[in-house]
């Protein structure tokens, strides 16, 4: 299918990377401000199901606020 639209190995490899990797930092800040262990965020590295684990994280836990 991406042969059709005309992406072919390194045009999908970069698409694809930065699709996956984009959304670890912001995520990282969220949990470092949330006082949550920001490495929390690699688990967007989880195909699937890792963004549903973050998010649980980030809704049932404490949240330490800085001031």
């Amino acid at each position: 299918m991406l042969a059709f639209i005309g992406l072919g190995g390194p045009e999908f490899l970069v698409i694809f990377l930065f699709f996956y990797i984009t959304p670890i930092p912001p995520l990282w800040a969220i949990f470092k401000k949330s006082g949550q262990n920001p490495w929390f965020s690699l688990l967007l590295l989880l195909p699937g199901i890792g963004i549903l684990i973050a998010l649980y994280i980030l809704a049932y836990s404490n949240w330490r606020i800085e001031k």
